[in-house]
């Protein structure tokens, strides 16, 4: 008996070490456990619903939960509907780990889905993997998450924030500008850490010193307060002509609306993880001189997906979401529910390890066809570079690249 289609319960808490919980059901209420003749295939998603980084928790819910959706109005897996429960972190490491101990010893999660944030990701990841739990398509692209040996349940879609900062920093060396006359902004953690290390990747990679010299402001994470980094920025001995961005986007909205000001021809890059949709709506400045790196296809390209995303989250009335991070979020699904459908028999973890190791080349519609096997958990290499536009919007700047 179907009770209704979606079901949402919300715990507040004011600690910042409890979680936050809602649970998503796109099925009728009944039996949690997987074994054989449950009701139920059941994922789990801890993420950030509440806190500075909201915007991107409640995105990335509503790309998987509206693909979901359509799966389980449409019957399901093998006669049985997925059922995805979706604890609040806040972006706090403390509470994820707490949500994904319940996820899995609780709800008996055979995977979880799009984590929000590096941090995060640092403490729930491996212990998904030492549980032998998938952890699929996170948001995030720190390279903590992309050894197979160390991660054999983790499997990205997205690029990697070393090839993302490849497109930036070749892009900046383009346009004339020096290493000297590069800066960083950087959240203050694990991080900030991952995307200077990618950087510093890179840099190596084209040729210079492991130990290059670099300029580095940082600000604390779950906070929009950059008073110190403007600060460090104004005591610069020389005036820098672009600075990379590796934070969250209110920090960073707040960086750029402050900073460009006294330099009104500073070139400022951010990474993926900022969301270009929450960087727009947090930006009050008009400037050409703003850029963005994106993992999925820009909504201005008519592609397959991106038609079947929108009608979807449409059909459930989330217009509002749709944006590039919720993309991310419904092309996770839509890889994880490819895998899903499969598998014969029991639906287990190991078993859907095993069926996205033997996925190969496969396309979902996003343009260019992706890569799952033994060796390669990542199952998109393209990255693409938007500019900040007259209608303060941003815009695709290529037809993306695969690094």
């Amino acid at each position: 008996m179907i009770i209704r289609d979606e079901f949402l319960l919300l715990f507040k808490s004011f600690k910042l070490t409890v979680a936050l919980i809602f649970l998503v059901f796109c099925c009728p209420v009944s039996a949690v456990s997987n074994d054989k003749g449950a009701a139920y295939i059941e994922l789990g998603m801890t993420t950030s619903i509440s806190g500075p980084s909201r915007d991107l928790g409640d995105s990335v819910l509503a790309g998987v939960n509206a693909y979901i959706r359509h799966v389980n109005k449409n019957g399901g897996i093998n006669n049985k509907q997925i059922r995805l429960t979706v604890l609040d972190d806040g972006y706090q490491p403390e509470a994820a780990i707490i949500n994904a101990r319940k996820l899995v010893e609780e709800h008996n999660v055979i995977a979880m889905i799009g984590n929000v944030g590096t941090p995060t990701a640092k403490v729930t990841e491996p212990y998904a993997n030492k549980e032998g739990v998938i952890f699929f398509s996170p948001y995030t692209g720190a390279d903590i998450l992309r050894d197979v040996n160390k991660s054999p349940y983790t499997f990205n879609y997205r690029a990697s924030y070393e090839q993302e900062l490849s497109l930036i920093i070749n892009h900046i060396f383009e346009k004339g500008i020096e290493v000297k006359d590069i800066v960083f902004f950087i959240q203050d953690d694990s991080y900030g850490l991952s995307g200077l290390n990618a950087a510093r990747s890179v840099f190596k990679k084209l040729g210079f010193a492991d130990d290059q010299k670099l300029n580095i402001l940082r600000y604390k994470r779950n906070t929009n307060n950059v008073n110190s980094a403007l600060n460090d920025l104004l005591r610069l001995s020389h005036t820098p002509k672009a600075i990379i961005l590796i934070a969250a986007y209110g920090a960073s909205a707040n960086f750029i609306n402050y900073s460009s000001s006294q330099f009104p021809m500073l070139s400022y890059f951010n990474i993926s993880f900022v969301g270009s949709h929450a960087l727009e709506n947090h930006l009050n400045i008009s400037s050409k001189n703003i850029y963005i790196t994106q993992v999925v296809p820009p909504m201005e390209f008519d592609l397959p997906i991106i038609s079947r995303f929108k009608s979807h989250l449409s059909k459930f009335g989330d217009d509002n979401m749709i944006n590039s991070t919720s993309l991310e979020g419904y092309i996770a699904a839509n890889i994880l529910v490819s895998a899903l459908k499969k598998i014969k028999g029991k639906i287990t973890s190991e078993k859907l390890k095993t069926t996205l190791e033997n996925m190969g080349e496969f396309d979902i519609g996003i343009g260019d066809s992706m890569v799952l096997n033994e060796m390669n958990h990542q199952a998109s290499q393209k990255v693409w570079l938007l500019q900040y536009d007259n209608n303060k919007s941003f815009s695709p700047m290529n037809t993306g690249e695969n690094l």
